[in-house]
């Protein structure tokens, strides 16, 4: 049988949710409202800070206040329905599609199942399945409110002033801009310099990129291998440093959150750490020289004890070791499984920092070929760049004619597209295991 794309797969799933329609109205109506309350909460409160300002004259106070309470009960309501009504469809669609598959089972003979693994089997039913609740509570209705509260917000401002509405739009402008310059040709740019609609579109950065810049795919892998590395072990740490700070019979726990909080006030500045990192641990021309420092950061502990406190209650600690589980049993089997939202959110900012670290690599690397990230190539090819073009008169015609033919302006932008894109592509991985943390532990059904 031919495999379906997952394009093909959404659809279908999406299909079912079609006899409870009514139901994802209802979702996607209270969550938009709800998050206009949310956003308008700010605004009512600008206001009236600027009327005690006496910048702004318009309602009495206590009808903003009166109003600012209505819609902050209204904006937990609203969230509560929305919610409701996503976990209402989840449970119904899962029950349904449970049935399904069922079916689809018990008319297979017993000889089509025979060597099949029956735990592989009863994981489909359940926990397969149950992963579904993600895609129907989490992640469709949220699309479509997210896209409606944009657009009211749009026919908000500008209805409220046409130069608030641009400026909104605006934000989303630098991105798309650079994509257009992108793919803009050089003679384009030259001639009209940047612009959203260039006289000529070309591919010339691209393939310069492809064809003239090895170096790119050895600073991609070296910039993938070192956030990826990096990310885990820096999470790790951070994850189980803060999970001593949360246990109270940890015997040094004052020291060690004293520590944590001092270094995160007064770090010990560029020539401290040079030296301990380069003489003292000898971090210089390997990639541990650009995982090493970054490993542990104190504000990635105070988050992560902070989650601890919030959403680990100390008494499942202590009933998992009255049932004899030990302390390693009990932090990977009881508390990661609570804590998934807190160490998804530590392990984004890990590999934010880890990718758009370029200053390790300028301070302990030397053999550049080899060991350089992508970030400081970008850095390294923007200087090399304005350099050949700045002096390609006097480097002679050699220089002269590979000036002419690099697109120069146009390949910085290609740069900061391979760039952008792998870490704009982990966001939606991150926040998937964000929101199927946030279901851990919560009663189904």
């Amino acid at each position: 049988m031919k495999r379906r794309s997952g394009i093909q797969i959404m659809g279908k799933l999406i299909g079912l949710i079609r006899p409870l329609m009514h139901v994802m109205a209802a979702a996607i109506l209270l969550g938009v409202t709800g998050y206009l309350c949310a956003i308008f909460l700010t605004v009512l409160a600008g206001v009236g800070i600027l009327q005690i300002m006496g910048i702004w004259q318009g309602a009495f106070l206590t009808t903003l206040f009166v109003c600012l309470a209505v819609i902050a009960v209204l904006r937990g309501i609203l969230h509560y329905g929305e919610q409701a009504c996503n976990h209402y469809i989840a449970f119904k669609l899962l029950a349904l599609i449970r049935h399904k598959v069922f079916a689809v089972l018990r008319k297979l003979c017993p000889a089509k199942l025979d060597g099949r693994d029956k735990g592989n089997l009863i994981s489909i039913i359940t926990t397969d399945i149950e992963l579904l609740e993600v895609f129907y509570a989490h992640t469709i209705s949220p699309i479509a409110i997210a896209f409606l509260t944009s657009l009211i917000m749009e026919i908000f401002f500008f209805r409220y002033h046409v130069l608030i509405g641009l400026f909104s739009i605006c934000c989303i402008i630098p991105f798309l801009f650079v994509i257009i310059i992108s793919f803009s040709s050089k003679e384009s740019i030259t001639t009209i310099g940047y612009s959203f609609i260039p006289t000529s579109w070309s591919m010339d950065a691209y393939q310069y990129a492809f064809n003239k810049l090895p170096q790119i795919w050895r600073s991609y892998f070296n910039s993938i291998y070192i956030t990826v590395i990096g990310t885990v072990l820096s999470t790790t740490m951070c994850a189980m440093y803060a999970y001593v700070l949360y246990r109270p019979d940890f015997k040094f726990r004052s020291f060690f959150n004293f520590l944590s909080f001092f270094t995160m006030i007064f770090g010990g500045g560029l020539v401290p750490t040079y030296i301990v990192s380069k003489q003292l641990l000898g971090l210089s021309e390997n990639y541990a020289a650009l995982i090493v420092p970054l490993l542990v950061s104190p504000f990635n502990i105070i988050v992560m004890r902070s989650f601890f406190k919030s959403s680990v209650p100390l008494e499942l600690i202590e009933a998992a070791t009255i049932d004899g589980s030990g302390e390693y049993s009990t932090l990977f089997r009881v508390v990661v499984p609570i804590a998934k939202p807190g160490i998804a959110t530590i392990a984004l900012l890990n590999a934010l920092a880890y990718w758009n670290d370029w200053f390790n690599s300028l301070l302990y690397i030397q053999q550049k070929k080899v060991l350089q990230p992508l970030q400081a190539l970008l850095m390294e090819l923007q200087n090399n760049t304005e350099y050949l073009n700045r002096m390609a008169g006097m480097l002679g015609p050699d220089a002269i004619a590979e000036a002419a033919k690099m697109p120069s302006q146009a390949l910085r932008m290609v740069l900061v597209v391979f760039i952008v894109v792998p870490i704009a592509c982990a966001y939606p991985f991150f926040q998937r295991y964000i929101v199927s943390g946030l279901t851990v532990g919560s009663v189904k059904g």
